[in-house]
């Protein structure tokens, strides 16, 4: 019994970016440590996070194109 490779490294890259983008406000054993569905919740919720920045940063781009 063990956890596969593959969900090592889903649960590493988890961690690793919810750390990064935390910017230092999860450690590492904080986050290795927070039950699994929080932390997926919390990931899941930076995911959406992120990819409204980038609809923002493309609608702040048009307009700023269409000006020009």
């Amino acid at each position: 019994f063990g956890l596969t490779p593959k969900y090592k490294e889903s649960v590493y890259e988890q961690i690793f970016q919810l750390g990064y983008y935390s910017r230092g406000f999860h450690n590492f054993k904080e986050l290795y440590e927070m039950p699994i569905g929080m932390r997926e919740w919390y990931y899941r919720r930076l995911v959406k996070a992120k990819k409204e920045e980038q609809e923002q940063a493309k609608k702040a781009s048009s307009k700023y194109n269409r000006k020009r």
